[in-house]
């Protein structure tokens, strides 16, 4: 028996959101179908696993910061290459999210997905505002960069272990908002109680509970993909 409203059993991942227009974004969704496999463009089928290399190999000298997640000489390289990010919202309020997003999308037990390493993330609140807050937000953010930074700088088998633990399992988790921004601000992460997978996900069309379409692109995917004719959504 349920007993509360406010999370939900599935997991949502949507597709598409920088992409133009309703087409494009149905096919990357029938591409994913596909391939069976959730990853953060541009990877490919069978490529990187994780996407991590160039956050672990930075020569020696940490240079990238978990407050704005970019990283490189210039800043604006994504910390981790191979995010691939999930909502815990129930399908009834998913409204808001999908107007940040897009309303095509896939939904997994969570069971499925925490087998394969996806995890809630660590919100990290910060004020833009209120630079002193020592234990929160920004000033801890800015903490674990000096950490980093002392870890790249040795070169041990021992550290580079330690530095790969560190990114992978606590920095890849970490997810900065500014909670000064509205609940319907477009960067305002904090309303979509965020679960990851630093690299990709692999699935089979059994594990797809749910797929959100609008209504105009149900009938071709019914055609590619018959199977899933009992789980369609229209958002």
């Amino acid at each position: 028996m349920k007993n509360q409203n406010y999370v939900s059993p599935y997991l949502f991942h949507f597709v598409g959101r920088t992409e133009k227009s309703d087409r494009a974004k149905f096919e990357l969704l029938l591409k994913i179908l596909t391939d069976q496999q959730l990853r953060h463009t541009p990877f490919e089928k069978d490529g990187s696993r994780y996407g991590y290399s160039s956050v672990l190999d930075c020569d020696g000298e940490w240079k990238g910061s978990i407050l704005t997640e970019k990283q490189g000489p210039d800043g604006n390289k994504p910390l981790f290459d191979n995010i691939v990010c999930f909502a815990d919202i129930p399908l009834e309020s998913l409204m808001l999210h999908m107007s940040k997003y897009s309303q095509f999308g896939l939904s997994f037990e969570k069971g499925f997905l925490s087998e394969r390493g996806v995890r809630p993330v660590m919100y990290f609140p910060h004020w833009k505002s209120i630079p002193g807050l020592s234990i929160h937000g920004r000033d801890a953010a800015q903490r674990l960069d000096t950490l980093l930074k002392q870890l790249f700088e040795n070169e041990s088998d021992g550290d580079k272990q330690l530095r790969r633990t560190v990114l992978l399992d606590l920095m890849a988790f970490i997810k900065p908002f500014d909670v000064s921004k509205s609940e319907d601000d477009i960067d305002n992460y904090y309303m979509e109680r965020e679960w990851r997978s630093v690299g990709y996900v692999s699935f089979s069309l059994t594990n797809v509970q749910q797929v959100l379409v609008p209504s105009p692109y149900q009938s071709e995917l019914l055609q590619r993909f018959p199977a899933l004719s009992d789980r369609i959504v229209d958002p």
